[in-house]
């Protein structure tokens, strides 16, 4: 590749919008601390960065999805922990799926992680360590990086193709992944079986970013009375 072709290739690329699309790839996948602006670690975690290709399998458009850390002070936080379980499940099983054998890389590793921590094996042995911030905040890191290893190898342009869906948050100003339930499945399975749906509150919130991106900006002259 000549040095303008790389060059190009690294340039950056659109943004996926909203809706559900296909022929997209895992191409990154970290777990690294990152700062703001102010150098303030963000409390976020498990940056995946998916792009889509068009029909000469060149990537045309990008998005980084990430999680926000659990806090283990919180109720909820059982919920957000299984929430991003759940879809960091679905994207590897999309990526890595089992082994002929029905092996699975990715179960086998969580019960690790579980024993490593000496958590009990159970939803009320999770909760009860996810109230410890020490623990709370060990499991999280561990699951993370191993997400990381197992999908790395895997992750880039020649990665197993997938659908993606990205959507608009409640108040209709950021696109990103669903807060809940799975958001990637593999291209393989047929639409009809697909179990990505836009939903009636993915489209109001889709309807609240027309509403603000169409609304006229205010005048920065000041009003003069006569």
């Amino acid at each position: 590749m000549s040095l303008l072709n790389e060059l190009m290739s690294k340039s950056r690329k659109s943004d996926i919008g909203y809706g559900i699309h296909e022929n997209c790839v895992v191409l990154e996948v970290s777990n690294d601390v990152r700062k703001n602006k102010d150098g303030v670690a963000m409390k976020r975690n498990c940056y995946t960065k998916i792009g889509q290709l068009d029909d000469s399998n060149e990537i045309i458009a990008e998005k980084e999805v990430s999680w926000f850390s659990v806090d283990p002070t919180s109720e909820y936080a059982y919920d957000n922990f299984f929430s991003q379980l759940e879809q960091l499940t679905a994207i590897v099983d999309a990526v890595r799926p089992k082994d002929e054998d029905g092996k699975d890389l990715w179960d086998l590793a969580f019960d690790a992680i579980l024993t490593e921590e000496e958590i009990e094996h159970s939803v009320e042995g999770l909760k009860e360590a996810l109230k410890e911030k020490k623990k709370c905040n060990s499991l999280m890191q561990m699951l993370g990086d191993t997400y990381v290893e197992i999908l790395s190898p895997l992750v880039g342009v020649k990665s197993p193709k997938i659908r993606f869906k990205v959507v608009y948050d409640n108040n209709g100003k950021y696109l990103q992944q669903p807060r809940y339930g799975e958001f990637v499945e593999p291209m393989d399975i047929d639409l009809s079986e697909s179990k990505l749906k836009i939903s009636k509150a993915e489209e109001e919130y889709k309807s609240k970013a027309d509403n603000i991106t169409s609304a006229p900006a205010a005048s920065s002259k000041p009003k003069v009375n006569i």
